[in-house]
């Protein structure tokens, strides 16, 4: 494990500028957005602020999802993506996105349990396309 990495990652958070989850008059568009189905609260919260092409029922672990769907599309295009979910299923996309892409990053605490957050990957790839 590359332990500068998760460190950097663990930190992320506290470095990013305030405004990704600042609420608006339209909800969010994400490319992807998740929500944790063992509390009541986390679809009706992802519903007020986020509009996604593909809503995923997740229970806490991320591995699924990383292995079916972004692990593939993270390397092709820029993803946003959204979430209402325990602290750990976003901590761990994070960190699976920011070993080989650029990673923008906000959580909110909205409970004891769930987090509100949005993670803008930016692929390594595509930025040095457009440079």
């Amino acid at each position: 494990m590359n332990r500068r990495l998760f460190i950097g990652t663990a930190l992320l958070p506290f470095s990013m500028p305030p405004g990704i989850l600042a609420a608006g008059d339209s909800p969010m568009a994400a490319d992807m957005a998740f929500f944790d189905p063992r509390f009541s609260d986390s679809a009706p919260a992802l519903g007020d602020w986020v509009r996604a092409s593909a809503i995923r029922a997740v229970n806490g672990d991320v591995t699924q999802v990383w292995n079916e769907d972004l692990k593939r599309l993270s390397g092709k295009m820029p993803l946003t993506l959204a979430g209402v979910t325990t602290e750990s299923f976003y901590f761990c996309l994070q960190y699976l996105l920011q070993e080989k892409n650029t990673v923008t990053a906000e959580t909110l605490r909205i409970n004891r349990n769930l987090f509100a957050w949005v993670i803008v990957n930016q692929n390594q790839k595509t930025m040095t396309e457009m440079s």
